[in-house]
């Protein structure tokens, strides 16, 4: 199920026939793109060992703050 979101955003939502065709796809939709968001949060430990890109920001971040507390603590002694 996970391919058909992937495959969702590729190709875009190809309206079906009827109203309610539609309703059925978009409630298998939604019930896809819950499943996909469900996964990190039940594996949260395997997401975020494997979320590279996520710790390098939240690193990045990190250090950004801590220099901007020294910068901001040096320019109020002078």
């Amino acid at each position: 199920m996970l391919d058909t979101f992937s495959a969702i955003f590729v190709n875009g939502i190809k309206p079906k026939k009827n109203f309610c065709q539609n309703l059925v796809y978009i409630t298998n939709l939604e019930q896809v793109f819950l499943e996909k968001i469900a996964y990190p949060q039940q594996s949260i430990t395997t997401h975020r060992k494997q979320n590279f890109t996520g710790a390098l920001l939240q690193y990045q971040t990190m250090t950004a703050t801590k220099f901007m507390s020294k910068w901001i603590e040096e320019k109020n002694k002078v």
